[in-house]
């Protein structure tokens, strides 16, 4: 049984600060969650009570905002400082070009949770094609996104475009796959690759195969192992 005191609050925080020195700048609450079913007690179903809990904790200020990654946060928009156009015009100037790797294709990768895209473009350096379907058959988003990906692939002269699906290891993870690869069959004429989540992946992060997994969760099972997974997959130098 989790008693949720301080001594809880202080393994929870001891953990998050783990999983950001392994490179998760910002991890999500399941990856949290992940990292603790090595520790007496835990198990997947603590997920709610966990979200529950921080939320608490954070408008008390017993853990500070800003540090877990704010999937379905809701939306937000403002204008830009003068101070803030200055640094965003550095930063493209000093932006590295997309390049194609060496067999030639664009490497696109569709993740199910949208934490992870800001997560995996810093693990890329900026330059992974990902896209996120947030569980569901997005499909205006996912338009937009092989627009680009088109356009990308004419500028650069590549020889085409492989999209791999990173998706939860359940019931919904399977359908989602389905229905993503008829979309990029019928519409956007791509190939669509499942990627994840495997039994091997599961074995290899010390995960069950007779249960379901969460993407976003496997993550925090080991987060080096992932960049570099999801680097050599989209073929970033």
């Amino acid at each position: 049984m989790i008693r949720w005191n301080n001594d809880t609050r202080t393994l929870i925080l001891d953990t998050t600060k783990q999983l950001q020195n392994e490179g998760m700048t910002h991890p999500s609450i399941r990856a949290v969650l992940y990292r603790l079913l090595d520790s007496p007690g835990w198990t997947k179903k603590h997920y709610n009570t966990l979200c529950r809990k921080l939320g608490a904790w954070r408008d008390a200020r017993l853990v500070p905002y800003g540090v877990y990654s704010d999937e379905g946060g809701g939306a937000r928009d403002r204008p830009y400082t003068a101070a803030e156009i200055e640094r965003q015009i550095k930063i493209w100037r000093d932006t590295r070009p997309a390049s194609l790797p060496d067999d030639g294709n664009l490497h696109a990768l569709l993740v199910e949770h949208l934490s992870l895209v800001p997560q995996i473009e810093e693990w890329c350096d900026g330059q992974a094609l990902v896209v996120s379907s947030a569980g569901q058959l997005r499909r205006e988003n996912l338009w937009h996104a092989v627009n680009d990906w088109k356009m990308m692939k004419q500028e650069l002269g590549a020889k085409g475009i492989i999209v791999y699906g990173l998706l939860d290891y359940d019931t919904g993870g399977k359908n989602i796959a389905k229905a993503h690869a008829r979309w990029f069959k019928k519409v956007a004429k791509l190939p669509f690759v499942k990627w994840g989540l495997t039994t091997k992946q599961l074995k290899l992060l010390g995960l069950p195969e007779d249960e379901d997994a969460q993407i976003d969760g496997a993550f925090g099972r080991n987060p080096p192992w992932w960049k570099e997974q999801v680097r050599k997959l989209l073929g970033i130098q």
